[in-house]
């Protein structure tokens, strides 16, 4: 089954959010044991330090270390923890043979007088510390004497720890043994580490959850305005020209449907220029037949004669439909880019002037200011073509009798050529249509037949295929301006 966008949208951000906190919670893992295993090791610096002060002061008071050889009670009493008691000594030894504590005189044993006052309230008694519990000191650690002989704690440990200097008056006592700080792997400390494991876990399901929810609310929001352009354009496709689409997301998806309206109004009136197009060739094809129909009737029926005259009417109806015709195909040719250019190198200001002193007639007087000489690349058929339309419409849309005046200068890279005629002129919200196919101001500017109203466009899109440049205003002599701009070379087409 396909996705549709929204689910994509909706699965890439979920999975997006699903990577980064798996990624967040194995890192958090990692950071944990890390910082869990340094603080350990910290709490553990601090007790050692702890201990070894412990140890030297009540060295010092004591005088031996017959004290940890008492009993485990008093152990805590004095250290705070329980250390693991000394090996058994041999049969047969008896405590006189133990060696002497260095620095210490022979006397009487310490122990009568370092015994510990059993009345001592139980305030006195010191209990483990949260640390020691944690690190379990007591099994970890291990005393000796100067002779690095044990006296208390386990043999590993004085085999396997690493040794500390004890030192009181300035003097070397013993030494401190302890094993290194093992991973966490006793019950309860694995039991806290996957308890933060777990509960990460959890935070990430749980956000993951409200990411998916933020997901699904953001998809559903930002696909709403394609949602309205993929309904609009089915009702475009359907035929629809009329449809809209209104999108005021304030980003790059209202500028899309923006461009979308603009395609649908620019369908909508080309569907319409169709048809108008289709009614106004039909009337321009219905009247040279209707005329040509009526004059050969009247020939087969004997009402006119076959005279010359008659005949040369039904050969000007003929010619115009050929003119029409011809017209048609060449605008179609040009509004599909199929225009054949033959350029060749000649003088533009030689061809006006040779195209408007063979036309110049008494109702209408042609003014020319031309630059010469002016060589240019182009075709010189299609530019011909493009003089005839121009003074053909002057003709057929000037008052008589009318003016004309056509000014050819250099500008920029190439040429300007300006036609303006005399009165009547063009409504200024008229003037961008008038290069429109079929599009005629019959009742201002129709002073004979007006036309099939395809000269101006087919000017245009020669002008096009020249890499040219058209435009119309209004005219000083109070009709139309015809500016148009000329490359010096032509395009190869």
């Amino acid at each position: 089954m396909l996705l549709k966008i929204r689910h994509k949208l909706l699965l890439a951000i979920t999975l997006s959010v699903a990577m980064a906190l798996l990624a967040m919670v194995v890192l958090v893992w990692m950071d944990f044991q890390r910082g869990f295993t340094g603080y350990l090791r910290s709490l553990e610096a601090a007790e050692i330090a702890e201990l070894r002060s412990r140890l030297e002061s009540i060295y010092t008071e004591q005088g031996s270390w017959l004290f940890l050889r008492s009993r485990p009670e008093e152990q805590e009493r004095l250290l705070g923890l329980v250390i693991a008691p000394p090996p058994r000594r041999p049969p047969g030894r008896s405590p006189e043979s133990r060696p002497r504590e260095f620095g210490r005189p022979p006397g009487p044993p310490p122990e009568h007088r370092s015994r510990p006052d059993r009345r001592e309230g139980p305030e006195t008694r010191r209990r483990p510390s949260l640390a020691s519990r944690l690190l379990d000191m007591g099994q970890r650690i291990a005393i000796t004497d100067i002779e690095d002989r044990l006296i208390a704690g386990r043999p590993e440990v004085h085999r396997s720890g690493s040794r500390t200097e004890l030192l009181a008056a300035g003097e070397r006592i013993g030494f401190l043994h302890v094993l290194p700080l093992p991973n966490p792997s006793r019950e309860a400390d694995v039991a806290f580490v996957d308890t933060r494991v777990t509960n990460a876990i959890w935070i990430a399901l749980i956000v993951l959850a409200f990411a998916g929810l933020i997901a699904w609310w953001l998809s559903r929001r930002l696909l709403r305005p394609v949602q309205r352009l993929a309904v609009a354009t089915k009702a475009v496709a359907a035929g629809d020209y009329k449809a809209r689409v209104e999108v005021d997301s304030g980003d790059e998806l209202e500028g899309l449907g923006g461009d979308f309206n603009r395609m649908a109004q620019a369908l909508e009136d080309q569907r319409e220029q169709q048809h108008q197009w289709l009614a106004e060739i039909s009337h321009e094809l219905r009247t040279p037949m209707a005329v040509l129909g009526g004059e050969i009737e009247a020939l087969v029926d004997g009402v006119r004669r076959p005279t010359s005259e008659n005949l040369a009417s039904l050969e000007q109806e003929i010619d115009r439909l050929k003119r029409l015709v011809e017209d048609l195909y060449t605008l179609s040719v040009a509004d599909s880019g199929a225009v054949k250019l033959r350029p060749e190198s000649f003088d533009l200001a030689w061809l006006i002037d040779d195209f408007c002193r063979d036309r110049e007639g008494q109702e209408l007087r042609i003014d020319t200011r031309l630059q010469e000489p002016a060589p240019i690349v182009a075709d010189e058929d299609r530019l011909r073509q493009v003089l005839h339309n121009l003074l053909q419409n002057s003709e057929r849309y000037t008052d008589s009798p009318g003016q004309v005046r056509v000014d050819l200068a250099r500008h920029g890279a190439g040429y300007r050529l300006v036609w303006e005629d005399s009165a009547p002129g063009v409504p200024e919200d008229k003037l961008g249509r008038l290069f429109d196919p079929l599009f005629r101001l019959e009742r201002s500017r129709d002073r004979r037949f007006g036309g099939a109203g395809l000269g101006l466009a087919i000017v245009q899109r020669l002008v096009d295929a020249h890499g040219g440049r058209i435009r119309a205003t209004g005219s000083e002599l109070g009709g139309l301006r015809i500016v148009i701009d000329l490359p010096a070379g032509t395009p190869d087409v």
